[in-house]
């Protein structure tokens, strides 16, 4: 058997990265602008009531749209509160984030092996190739998700399958149990220091320890499995997709300059000829 690579940071040098991988980033990027839009809205809200008094209730002191009762806190209340918050948010973001690196461990890995010969038509892989992909396929859950990776493609995460053992669990408490704790959670997560019942929060310092760990994940296996060929599989599967919702140019001598424009798709020379002929039946 080849010898595994250890894990390493992905590449400082750039790769020609999939469109999987590319939307991977954009949404994984968009968790940035969520939590920062929060952080904008908290430090508004420290603003407006900088000079209020302790026991005035924040929305008057704010001025909402939305009555009283929907956050009944002093501006002294909801200041004592505000970390709790602002904690039980980033474990939500921290649940968005395993759903999209979940995503692209699927998409990337049915690639990789449609890649490997077992492709029967667009996104459609072979009874061979579904047993090969289906751990990845038809899981949801991160942690094994990467352990069969590993032993797929012959890299190993190393310290970052340790943290996301521990992320998916968190993960878990956030879908689960909507970010309380329980006997269960507190199992499973021995150096949760609350009680049963109490909101589950993480740090910032966790949050992007995580948020960067899959990104790193993600990175890291696109620049391996990333491939002219495999590429070029994946832009004709995107062609595929386009036509079938009717989105496709209505002549065939624009479709290459579309592809580019559109996704900066690129296709091996060798097989614009049949997919041409196979998306405008000719």
């Amino acid at each position: 058997m080849a010898k595994k690579d250890t894990w390493s940071k992905p590449p400082k040098k750039s790769w020609m990265s999939t469109l999987a991988f590319q939307r991977f980033r954009q949404k994984h990027g968009n968790l940035s602008r969520i939590y920062w839009s929060w952080q904008l809205g908290l430090n508004a809200v420290r603003n407006l009531t900088a000079n209020a008094q302790s026991s005035d209730f924040v929305v008057d002191v704010v001025g909402t749209d939305f009555k009283r009762g929907m956050i009944p806190d002093t501006c002294q209340e909801f200041e004592d509160r505000e970390d709790a918050r602002t904690g039980v948010f980033r474990l939500y973001l921290l649940l968005i984030c395993s759903a999209n690196l979940e995503a692209y461990l699927q998409d990337s890995i049915r690639l990789f092996v449609a890649n490997s010969g077992h492709a029967t038509g667009p996104f459609k892989l072979d009874a061979v190739g579904e047993a090969i992909a289906r751990p990845v396929l038809n899981s949801s859950t991160v942690p094994s998700m990467l352990k069969y990776i590993q032993d797929l493609t012959d890299i190993t995460f190393g310290e970052h399958l340790t943290r996301w053992q521990k992320a998916y669990k968190l993960r878990c408490s956030a879908a689960h149990n909507g970010g309380f704790a329980d006997e269960k959670t507190k199992k499973n997560i021995p150096d949760l220091k609350i009680d049963a019942g109490e909101a589950i929060t993480i740090s910032w310092n966790q949050l992007i320890t995580y948020l960067s760990s899959a990104d790193e994940i993600a990175a890291f296996i696109d620049s391996k499995i990333s491939t002219p060929k495999l590429r070029s599989l994946e832009c004709e599967w995107e062609l595929h997709r386009l036509k079938a919702d009717g989105k496709l140019p209505a002549n065939k001598q624009d479709l290459w300059m579309f592809a580019h424009s559109e996704f900066s798709g690129h296709v091996l020379r060798k097989e614009k000829l049949r997919i041409e002929r196979e998306l405008y039946n000719s």
